[in-house]
């Protein structure tokens, strides 16, 4: 699984994997306007830590205990994940 791509790899159908930004700067690259060297950590790195730390447990078990007609266990929820 690759968790890294060059800008020159990516453009505006990668928004799902490289995100809006990531993408963005893969097309001003393909569209050879100056863009300083770079990459992207993609999506699949994310979610890969998350489930290695058995983080992505954690935050489905705050998710389930959101009351989500109570703005301020939103809110303190948000603050946990």
């Amino acid at each position: 699984m690759k968790f890294v791509k060059d800008f020159k790899e990516i453009s505006k159908k990668d928004i799902a994997v490289a995100g809006g930004k990531g993408a963005n700067l893969g097309e001003l690259v393909k569209n050879k306007i100056l863009v300083p060297p770079g990459f992207v950590i993609l999506a699949s790195a994310f979610e890969k830590f998350l489930t290695e730390n058995d983080i992505n447990v954690e935050i489905e078990a705050t998710w389930k205990k959101i009351n989500f007609q109570d703005l301020e266990s939103v809110e303190e929820s948000s603050e946990i994940i």
